[in-house]
């Protein structure tokens, strides 16, 4: 079971403090002994407990209507690229994924994770293509993107990049040269405004442990 059975034990352990009215002890001691990239699937799974329960079969039961959707968005993001063949295909490929079967019958965190990143891959690809630049399709995605970084620094940062890059790169036939510019200035100072300095210190973090990994392996 491994993190999966932590994550159970704290989620009832939420649960029978909410019962007991002392919901405010366990949050700040949630807040004080968890960091950023670790609190968003317990506040997911706290949730969830406390609405229906410690019920361990309704939380897998939702993991692999996350892996139905999932199948879903991957058949819209290929469609669009490669057309319906290809994203019939890409959909099938995506539901006999062995790793796919394994994390929705895990308590783990990774179900979740995925299905994040594939809507957030799918909302920028949809902005993208539609060129409806308006303040929901945008925040959307950085929203998503705040949510990443609350279930793992490392991919929050991946999806941040690639958000940018698709911007900066993008052809003029998807985005003229001035809003191009305009909007990836915008995305920028929405996630500084949205990450503030949690995601800041978590992003040093990584960073630092990588350079002292790459001292130690040297």
């Amino acid at each position: 079971p491994t993190d999966g059975l932590g994550y159970h034990n704290e989620a009832v352990w939420c649960l029978d403090m909410f019962k007991q009215g002392q919901l405010s002890n366990y949050i700040s001691w949630y807040q004080e002994n968890h960091d950023f990239s670790d609190k968003g699937y317990l506040a997911y799974l706290n949730t969830l407990y406390c609405i229906f329960g410690p019920n361990i079969f309704l939380a897998r039961v939702l993991k692999c209507i996350y892996k139905a959707w999932m199948c879903i968005l991957v058949y819209k993001l290929a469609s669009r690229t490669f057309g319906k063949e290809v994203g019939r295909m890409a959909a099938i490929f995506c539901m006999l994924m062995p790793n796919f079967s394994f994390y929705a019958a895990s308590h783990r965190k990774e179900m979740e994770m995925l299905l994040l990143t594939l809507l957030f891959m799918q909302r920028i690809d949809f902005v993208i293509r539609s060129k409806h630049y308006n303040f929901i399709n945008i925040i959307l995605p950085i929203i998503l993107a705040g949510i990443l970084f609350s279930f793992r620094t490392v991919l929050g940062i991946a999806a941040v990049f690639a958000f940018l890059s698709t911007l900066l790169f993008s052809g003029k036939y998807v985005i003229g040269k001035t809003k191009k510019y305009v909007l990836l200035t915008w995305v920028v100072l929405c996630l500084l405004t949205a990450g503030g300095g949690t995601i800041a210190n978590e992003i040093e973090e990584v960073l630092m442990k990588s350079k002292t990994d790459d001292q130690e392996t040297s």
